[in-house]
């Protein structure tokens, strides 16, 4: 059976990313003393007030020294609305976060800075996790609507250092990954075949092993997802080929290895045998 050679990636990483940092705006507005609005209604200095600042976002809560301090409600006239704690006028603890688009985030902040949420995007897709510069960093879930699913590390909002990405169809894929795509690691295919080596795109891409359920082997270079440059190929029969290959066919000299132990010097061309000779 052959190995499909399918991209990683389902999902581009930048049009993830873009959704993830439109939605996931964890950092807004309220530093400090409150300076550009109006105070609606009660005391926006020491005590329970309504403040309106100049961009519409409208505060109700308990304000000390002219700053949030205390459970607050956020809303803005595009739909959002965020509630959570101010401390001085620093955030912390939980604060939920709702769009009007339906998308949600839940954020854990420690001194102004969300370090953990659980985001909800409009299409589907789910992500659990640590959270720096408002991006995906640290170890987190990303659930793809989908159906595929990311469990690892990311680093600025891309899957970075060791992770598992598991398709829909049920195919994994772990190892090590660097701006959001797998560069070394495994492929497991439903069938039974595997591979174990380098990467690029989601392809078999650099040196590497591809085990076949049925036994066969081959150790040596890939290039797009086919084997391409040097290798060995081992048969379920005890033969072997050492030698040359180009888009998974044998090409250029060689030794083949017959099962009782004969070494053959062999040309091939594009899966053809040019010359031969024991």
């Amino acid at each position: 059976m052959r190995t499909s050679t399918k991209p990683l990636i389902t999902t581009p990483i930048k049009q993830v990313m873009k959704h993830f940092v439109t939605l996931l705006t964890c950092i807004f507005l309220f530093y400090g003393t409150v300076a550009w609005g109006e105070c609606l209604k009660g005391d926006c200095v020491n005590g329970e007030g309504i403040f309106v600042n100049s961009d519409g976002g409208r505060y109700e809560g308990t304000f000390r020294n002219s700053s949030p301090d205390g459970p607050f409600i956020v809303t803005w006239p595009d739909g959002r609305k965020f509630s959570g704690n101010f401390s001085a006028g620093i955030k912390q603890g939980k604060w939920t976060q709702a769009f009007a688009d339906g998308s949600s985030c839940d954020c854990v902040y420690e001194n102004d800075k969300a370090v953990m949420g659980a985001c909800k995007w409009k299409n589907g897709d789910r992500y659990e996790g640590e959270l720096k510069n408002d991006k995906m960093d640290g170890s987190g879930v990303y659930d793809y609507a989908s159906g595929s699913k990311y469990v690892g590390s990311f680093k600025d909002g891309k899957r970075t250092g060791h992770g598992l990405y598991t398709l829909k169809s049920g195919v994994k894929y772990e190892g090590e990954f660097a701006d959001g795509q797998i560069t070394n690691g495994s492929i497991t295919w439903l069938n039974g075949d595997s591979y174990n080596g380098d990467m690029k795109d989601g392809k078999m891409d650099g040196r590497g092993v591809l085990q076949r359920a049925n036994g066969e082997k081959f150790e040596g270079d890939f290039a797009d997802g086919k084997k391409n440059g040097y290798g060995t190929l081992y048969l379920v029969n005890g033969a072997r080929y050492e030698g040359g290959f180009k888009d998974d066919k044998k090409d250029g000299a060689g030794i083949e290895t017959t099962p009782d132990g004969r070494r053959l010097q062999i040309l091939y061309q594009d899966g053809k045998l040019v010359s031969g000779q024991k």
